[in-house]
């Protein structure tokens, strides 16, 4: 039984973080974004909680867990944070970015992808009904942080 969970789990940590990676190369072709396309980017990822209720909150509490399972939700937070850091650097160097830049914009894709989850976590306890003004915050919080960056870091 165990096994047959686990592939459960990858089959769907597959299609989630393909679902994720396609919207977000979408989004990702108007590249300058705009505050519009962050907000559909993260409306859509928001949107997987509630689809995928069951399997968000087995993602959100087994994703620290030793099982079996528990490493598929390790592996899918691992891969969803190196996707977000690999968009981020792409991001930074076409604006023009130093490599000086490189660590703060990894720590950076943490910071994102926590606030993701705690959204997601406020979706899921029912304490935020509105997806979309979710979706504009995290959006906000973006555009502080590539504002930031390119005020740290370009002369």
């Amino acid at each position: 039984m165990p096994e047959c969970l686990r592939a459960a789990a990858e089959q769907v940590a597959g299609s989630i973080r393909r679902f994720v990676a396609e919207h977000h190369r979408q989004t990702s072709a108007s590249a300058a974004a705009g505050l519009q396309a962050l907000v559909g980017r993260y409306a859509a990822v928001l949107r997987l909680f509630e689809e995928e209720q069951e399997f968000a909150e087995l993602f959100l509490r087994l994703r620290r867990d030793v099982s079996a399972l528990g490493e598929v939700m390790r592996r899918l937070h691992q891969e969803s944070r190196t996707d977000l850091e690999a968009d981020l650097l792409r991001t930074a160097e076409a604006a023009g970015l130093p490599p000086a830049a490189r660590d703060r914009v990894r720590f950076q894709a943490d910071f994102l992808l926590a606030q993701v989850l705690a959204a997601g976590e406020a979706i899921l306890d029912r304490r935020c009904s509105d997806r979309s003004q979710l979706a504009e915050e995290l959006a906000q919080t973006s555009l502080v942080i590539a504002t930031d960056l390119t005020a740290r870091y370009r002369p």
